[in-house]
């Protein structure tokens, strides 16, 4: 099983890409660090020849408008056993 996350600002988030907020996992996590299906991340994790859907663990822990100081909290919400974690 292959653990990985997405930390960022709203790059990582693709609110750049996408006005409509259509993420649904926790849904107002998702609106508050407006979260896109169109990030590249969410992408990526959709993507089963990158990753099969069944085979992966993807936390999402990026939010529009951290700042850097911030991502050291993003990071401590990675499972203990990931393996990657993008930065955007």
């Amino acid at each position: 099983m292959l653990h990985w996350a997405s930390l960022g600002d709203s790059w990582a988030t693709g609110v750049t890409w996408k006005k409509e907020l259509d993420y649904d996992e926790d849904h107002d996590e998702v609106i508050r660090c407006r979260r896109s299906t169109e990030s590249y991340a969410y992408q990526m994790s959709q993507n089963d020849l990158l990753f099969p859907k069944q085979g992966q663990v993807f936390k999402w822990p990026a939010c529009s408008g951290s700042a850097f100081a911030v991502m050291a909290a993003q990071a401590e919400q990675m499972d203990e056993g990931t393996s990657f974690a993008t930065l955007t």
